[in-house]
């Protein structure tokens, strides 16, 4: 429930106590933060930023004077604050490949990175993170001493786990449980460890594994463990949209026996958090219902593709099919604010024929699929031979009325001129800026196979692979999504022979994530075991490759542990 507590009240109740009488210390050099670091055996915090930074500038004004963060900082840290603009920032900046401002790097005495922040972060979920960060470096290795002798020993289990936990360690997390329980330690008693592995999983959006954590620890530990799961739970169902069952499940932790007013002061504050949702939520149905009454009286919606573009074709216009779902706040906007509105309506009318598809029915799912959308709303435009010949994918910003009009009637305009795009290359095809800008209209439209013609076209004219391969990922992108993956796979086997290594591993994790979403997790694992190996990587693109790896084999690991349970039982 970390992050839900921390996006609903957190800020607020940290922002109180900003302003402090005292501030930190920062070091001066980075040589004297490793020394005074290895001296006191401790971590050094370094903020790495720039003066036009915002982000930046928040963080010092409402985390880093925040009494509680500068007690901390003056207790286990050594603080350092780096420039991006100096020299030394610039070579730090490179060093640990700094990419966001700011970016707080957490270094061990020698140097070496232990974690990092990115981004600006409330006092309470910015102290939240360090103290995990600060107990990994400080206290793991004599809780894992401890562990060592004693498996069964409850409270540094706990403690192990809460730390690998919160780092996204589970594996590591779930060998120390299990080496508890197999030591004698009573499910009951690690209520708090299963509340710590079930905040992992929520935080990374694996809810139904967060709940299933979190009913374990429903079932024993104090009553402030059990407060803590049950509101846990309801914060869970609240992500998923099941607002009723957030609301029952908050309630019921509220009625735990034995839990003092302290213990429930979160529940409280989810409960109240979850009752304005629920009412602003029925507030924008009614809404929704009102929009949607007023669109079917201004817009004339076609039945299906097919008589969109048959009446289109007896019009002359185009027709503009908007693929929807009513869960999408921007879909929901913009048949409020044009399809709803008499004067834009009309003006839509002008140029297109309209229909809607809901992405949710079995039919809108089937279309989905069919036409690559990947992103909602999307509007693509059909020619008068059924043929897309335009894609809008940038959404609907609320109040954009004009905008999305010139956006549609701009597609429009690209539509007729694509024609002579396409002739005027036809006559110089070793023109690689106009072969490109066609393949990717080739792309929006969902030619795929055109798109891909006129890349063989550039490359038989002797254009480098490298400056084209941009080009064919989009494609592999777009055909993954579709209904032809195999396709998509084709062209990424090539890249991942023919591209520069950089291409070659990007290809590969691309074809193992198509494994992953497919449920085969040992395929993607051998994939990524060749990613890891190809040699003259940037150490970004291989750290990437490294993390997904660990990640496919973690899921595994948890795969084989619950068919063991199975077993088991």
């Amino acid at each position: 429930m970390r992050s839900f507590i921390a996006a609903c009240a957190v800020a607020l109740a940290w922002s109180g106590a900003a302003a402090a009488a005292d501030k930190i210390e920062w070091t001066k050099s980075f040589d004297e933060a490793l020394k005074a670091a290895k001296d006191g055996k401790k971590l050094v915090m370094v903020d790495v930023y720039a003066d036009w930074c915002g982000p930046c500038k928040m963080l010092d004004k409402q985390t880093f004077s925040n009494a509680k963060v500068v007690e901390f900082a003056k207790k286990k840290l050594v603080a350092l604050k780096v420039d991006t603009e100096t020299k030394e920032g610039e070579e730090l900046q490179k060093k640990f490949k700094v990419e966001g401002l700011p970016t707080i790097l957490f270094l061990d005495g020698d140097g070496k990175e232990q974690d990092r922040l990115v981004g600006f972060l409330p006092a309470g979920p910015f102290l939240t993170k360090i103290d995990v960060f600060h107990k990994a470096f400080a206290e793991m290795p004599g809780l894992l001493a401890k562990l060592k002798d004693s498996p069964g020993d409850v409270k540094a289990a706990i403690d192990a786990i809460t730390v690998y936990a919160a780092r996204g360690k589970l594996t590591d997390a779930e060998k120390v449980l299990a080496a508890a329980m197999k030591a004698g330690a009573a499910e009951k008693d690690l209520a708090a460890a299963y509340n710590a592995i079930g905040d992992s999983h929520q935080e990374a959006g694996r809810f139904d594994q967060a709940v299933r954590q979190f009913r374990k620890a429903e079932t024993g530990g104090t009553p402030k463990d059990k407060v803590y799961a049950i509101s846990s739970i309801a914060s869970c169902f609240f992500s998923m949209g099941k607002m009723k069952d957030a609301l029952s499940e908050v309630e019921k932790s509220l009625k735990v026996e034995g839990a003092s007013d302290a213990d429930k002061e979160e529940a409280m504050t989810l409960r109240n958090s979850l009752k304005e949702a629920v009412e602003a939520a029925e507030e924008k149905e009614k809404e929704s219902a009102a929009a949607k009454e007023n669109a079917s009286k201004f817009i004339k919606w076609a039945k299906d593709i097919d008589d969109a573009v048959a009446r289109a074709k007896a019009a002359k216009k185009f027709a503009m099919v908007d693929f929807y779902a009513d869960w999408c706040p921007p879909c929901k906007a913009l048949e409020k604010e044009v399809y709803g509105e008499e004067k834009h309506a009309k003006a839509l009318e002008e140029l297109v024929v309209s229909l809607k598809i809901d992405v949710d029915t079995d039919a809108g799912k089937s279309s989905a699929r069919k036409y690559g959308i990947q992103s909602l709303p999307t509007l693509l435009i059909f020619d008068e031979k059924g043929e897309v010949v335009g894609r809008l994918m940038s959404g609907y910003a609320g109040g954009g009325q004009e905008a999305f009009l010139k956006q549609v009637g701009d597609a429009i305009k690209a539509a007729k001129a694509f024609p002579g795009l396409v002739a005027a290359w036809n006559k110089d095809t070793k023109d690689v800026e106009a072969g490109l800008k066609i393949a990717k209209q080739y792309i929006e439209r969902g030619d795929m196979k055109k798109a891909q013609g006129v890349l063989k076209t550039l490359e038989s004219q002797g254009v480098d692979l490298k400056k084209i391969v941009g080009t064919y990922f989009e494609i592999a992108e777009s055909l993954l999504q579709s209904e032809s993956q195999t396709d998509g796979e084709a062209i990424l086997k090539r890249l991942s022979t023919d591209g520069g290594a950089d291409d070659r591993v990007k290809a590969i994790m691309m074809m193992a994530r198509t494994r992953a979403i497919n449920k085969d997790f040992a395929g993607a694992l051998e994939l990524l075991d060749k990613a890891v190996k190809i040699e003259g990587v940037d150490a970004a693109t291989l750290q990437q490759a490294e993390t997904f790896r660990k990640r496919v084999q973690e899921v595994l690991d948890q795969v084989k542990k619950q068919k063991d349970e199975k077993k088991d039982g």
